[in-house]
């Protein structure tokens, strides 16, 4: 039964798109944060960009697999089958041991300290520079997944990690958001995710302090981190998704222009109301430039870093002019991102590990499974369903026709050789006994 359901659910997901820590966080948060610490705008874009590319690359992006080896049962290929790609682990710190609720385990500390590790020195070379940046932006986005992915650790039968990650809870969020309007679930909602926020942000801040090139890192206050945190926590738990992203790279670009008191400009007064924010009323904020994310190779290193340090991207020229993200938008235009009807979505995603999530085959040998035969074997359990709710149905109203028999019998005093024969049922119990 346990299969069964595994499958409806999983059928029922993959139909489901989602954008959904997120690019909030892994973009616009780590974009901030790297200008506060004193990066220039150039390279705090290009590690921004590389820490969000790990969710925008088909060989990063973090999936579920399910291997087509025949089973012995329904239940037996579904449940024993699906499970998380090594790349969660290595790429988003999902851990191998469930581990303590909160904590972060020891074995995905050494990830991080390995993706760290292999962050090349600084050189004045182009090309090796924003391959640092890139490694860096790569290594950022694991350790922030750390925090939110803690305690979503385990194992699946012989394969490490937990089967399904945060699945169930991401679709919980988006069952309980459309029935109640509010998220409660999805770990990858800054809102949700409780103090792990400031955990992420200062493991963050401690990390780009370290490898700031030549000039000494401008120090970010512990209260000014607090503040930033609680501003991203208590937004977007009522908003979907998409606004909440668009609303907390407001909040904070303000809180940028707050910190370094440059390069500001006024937000349109309609944001404070669509973000149900009222800090963001007549704010000034920094803009977020549109991001550039990097082509990335399986083991997350660039595919292609040019002399002059640019690189291939995912999608070049894919960000039209009315996207928030676009270098031509102007966020003086926009009055309601949500009522933007040419507005670009920038990353989508089908749902169940939050943010992003694929379904892939393991290819092996003499495969006699598809993944179609999950869907007729879910539909063919719903006509069976649908026939034994038929032929009750039919047994009940045969029983009715008997019980009305016997009871004009009773009322009007006769035998039953006077009453009528009932209407043919399939069943007459009452008839049988006489």
């Amino acid at each position: 039964m346990k299969g069964i359901l595994c499958a409806c659910l999983l059928a029922s997901l993959q139909s489901m798109t989602a954008e959904a820590y997120e690019a909030d966080i892994h973009y616009s948060t780590t974009y901030v944060l790297a200008r506060a610490v004193g990066w220039p705008e150039a390279d705090a874009l290009t590690i921004a960009s590389a820490n969000q590319g790990v969710d925008e690359n088909q060989d990063t992006v973090a999936a579920l697999e399910m291997d087509t080896t025949p089973r012995p049962s329904v239940a037996g290929y579904v449940t024993s089958s699906l499970h998380q790609a090594e790349k969660n682990l290595r790429f988003h710190c999902f851990s191998k041991t469930r581990g303590q609720a909160g904590q972060i385990s020891a074995d995905v500390r050494e990830v991080i300290s390995h993706h760290f590790a292999e962050v090349p020195e600084y050189e004045e070379d182009p090309r090796r520079n924003a391959r640092r940046l890139i490694a860096l932006g790569v290594a950022l986005h694991c350790q922030q997944d750390a925090s939110s992915h803690a305690g979503f650790g385990g194992s699946c039968g012989s394969y490490p990690g937990s089967c399904y990650g945060h699945t169930y809870q991401t679709f919980f969020d988006q069952v309980a958001f459309r029935l109640l309007g509010k998220h409660y679930y999805d770990p990858d909602h800054p809102g949700v995710s409780g103090p792990r926020v400031l955990e992420a942000l200062q493991g963050t801040v401690s990390e780009l302090e370290a490898s700031l090139p030549k000039a000494s890192p401008r120090s970010i206050p512990t209260k000014e981190l607090v503040a930033l945190s609680a501003a991203l926590r208590g937004s977007g738990l009522e908003l979907p998704d998409e606004l909440r992203r668009d609303c907390n790279r407001y909040i904070v670009g303000k809180w940028l222009f707050d910190f370094i008191h440059a390069g500001g400009e006024k937000l349109a007064p309609g944001i404070a109301g669509t973000c149900r924010n009222a800090s963001l009323a007549s704010a000034t904020i920094v803009r977020i430039p549109a991001p550039r994310f990097p082509r990335l190779n399986a083991d997350a290193s660039p595919y292609l870093v040019r002399a002059d340090g640019s690189y291939q991207r995912v999608r070049d020229g894919d960000f039209n002019a009315s996207s928030p993200l676009s270098p031509n938008y102007e966020t003086r235009k926009v009055k309601d991102p949500s009522k933007d009807p040419d507005k670009h979505e920038w990353h989508r995603a089908p749902l169940l590990l939050g943010k992003t999530f694929e379904v892939t085959g393991a290819v092996t040998a003499e495969t006699t499974y598809t993944p179609g035969m999950l869907y007729g074997v879910v539909g063919g359990l719903a006509v069976l369903v649908a026939a034994a709710v038929g032929i009750g149905l039919w047994f009940r109203k045969g029983d009715r026709h008997i019980r009305a028999a016997a009871r004009y019998k009773i009322e009007s005093g006769v035998t039953f050789e006077d009453v009528p024969d009932p209407a043919a049922g399939p069943v007459n119990r009452i008839a049988d006994r006489l």
